[in-house]
C-alpha cells in the first residue's frame, strides 16, 4: 500500500491543503471544510452592580449561544431569569413564558418545576446565594432559530451550576419557549428576581 510521508503540514486558507516544503497540495472539495456550527465571538461583558444584562440578537446569525460565569446577584436567595424582545430592546416579552427545569443539591437533594404563562424564565431551580464564599451561576445557554424560524414557539435550553443561600452546589438543566408570537427575536435580557447582578462576566456567541 502506497504511503504520504511529510515533514511539515503547512498552515492553509479554505479547502487546499499543502504539504510539505514541495508546496504540493491536495483539494480537499467543497463540504468538506464547513462553517457547520463554528460559533463566533459577537459581544463579552462583565457585570458590575448592573440591573440586568442585554444582549442584541443579530439577523445575520441562525444559531446563538451564552456562556455565563460566576453571575453572582448583590440580594441573597435570588432566582435568576431570562426574558425578550421582538423590538430591538424598546420593550421585553412578558406573560407567555413556558419552561421546565430539574434542579439537584449535593445532599442527593432533587426537584422538578415546569410552569407555563409566566413573565420570565426561570434559570435556576433553587435560590442562589450572594455571599462572598459562594458562587454564582456558571453555565451555557443555546437558543436555536430565534431570529429565522417562523414558528410561534421559540426558545432553547441551558445547564448551570451555582450555590444555593443555604451552601448547598446547585445543578440546574431546562428547556424554555415563549408561545404565540411569530416575531423574531430581537434582544435577550438575564436579571436576578430582585435586586442588581452583583458580578460575573457574560459571552454572546453566534453562528451561522
Amino acid at each position: 500500500m502506497s504511503k504520504i510521508e511529510t515533514n511539515t503540514i503547512a498552515p492553509s486558507t479554505g479547502t487546499t491543503l499543502t504539504l510539505g516544503e514541495s508546496g504540493d497540495t491536495i483539494n480537499l472539495g467543497s463540504g468538506v471544510l464547513s462553517s457547520g456550527l463554528a460559533f463566533d465571538t459577537l459581544l463579552e461583558t462583565t457585570a458590575s452592580s448592573s440591573a440586568s444584562v442585554e444582549f442584541s440578537l443579530s439577523s445575520s446569525y441562525k444559531h446563538f449561544m451564552v456562556l455565563y460565569e460566576n453571575i453572582i446577584p448583590a440580594s441573597d436567595q435570588q432566582h435568576f431569569f431570562l426574558t425578550h424582545s421582538t423590538d430591538s430592546g424598546s420593550s421585553y416579552k412578558s406573560g407567555n413564558y413556558n419552561f421546565t427545569i430539574k434542579g439537584f443539591e449535593d445532599d442527593d437533594g432533587e426537584d422538578f418545576y415546569g410552569a407555563n404563562g409566566q413573565s420570565s424564565i426561570q434559570l435556576t431551580r433553587y435560590q442562589v446565594g450572594s455571599d462572598t464564599a459562594e458562587f454564582g451561576v456558571s453555565g451555557v445557554m443555546y437558543l436555536g432559530g430565534v431570529r429565522t424560524n417562523t414558528a410561534v414557539h421559540k426558545g432553547g435550553v441551558h445547564i448551570s451550576s451555582s450555590e444555593t443561600y443555604t451552601a448547598k452546589l446547585n445543578g440546574n438543566f431546562g428547556a424554555f419557549n415563549y408561545s404565540g408570537d411569530t416575531s423574531a427575536w430581537t434582544n435577550i435580557k438575564f436579571a436576578y428576581a430582585s435586586g442588581n447582578i452583583e458580578s460575573g462576566s457574560f459571552k454572546l456567541l453566534g453562528s451561522k
